[in-house]
């Protein structure tokens, strides 16, 4: 995907997104042979990224590389419980509304909010879990031969 933005074009997976990240962050590191490495990244130049794997260093040519994916933590709980509070508290708000206007109507109460509360959290949690956990730093454009 790229967007144009005052006249510079910004590629949403382009080598240079490798600048955020910081020196010993886990990273996977996908080869155009479909082989993975993961480590602790150690740095990247225009011709390559080195990490650590625990086994000593070694760089991969960005040339072989199809896929950097960071594996540091994205905080999927809180972002989770942060989606299904707010799926909770719009659906109680719908429920309660049409709660009142049923009261008003047939003189009765009804369990509109609460039904809304649970739907809502439902949602929201499914919301939150439909997000990537591991974000995608670099992407090559060529697709890999297996």
């Amino acid at each position: 995907m790229t967007c144009v933005l005052a006249g510079q074009v910004h590629d949403e997976y382009a080598w240079d997104n490798l600048r955020q990240v910081r020196e010993g962050q886990k990273v996977r590191i996908v080869r155009m042979d479909l082989k993975s490495h993961e480590g602790a990244f150690r740095g990247y130049t225009g011709d390559g990224i080195r990490i650590d794997t625990g086994q000593g260093d070694i760089t991969v040519l960005r040339a072989d590389v199809f896929r950097v994916t960071a594996l540091y933590n994205t905080r999927r709980a809180k972002r989770v419980l942060l989606a299904c509070a707010i799926g909770a508290g719009a659906g109680l708000a719908v429920g309660a509304i049409a709660d009142a206007r049923r009261m008003s109507e047939l003189g009765e109460e009804h369990f509109g909010a609460v039904l809304g509360l649970m739907i809502g959290a439902g949602a929201g949690a499914a919301a939150g879990l439909a997000v990537p956990e591991h974000p995608t730093l670099y992407r090559a454009a060529t697709r890999p031969q297996k």
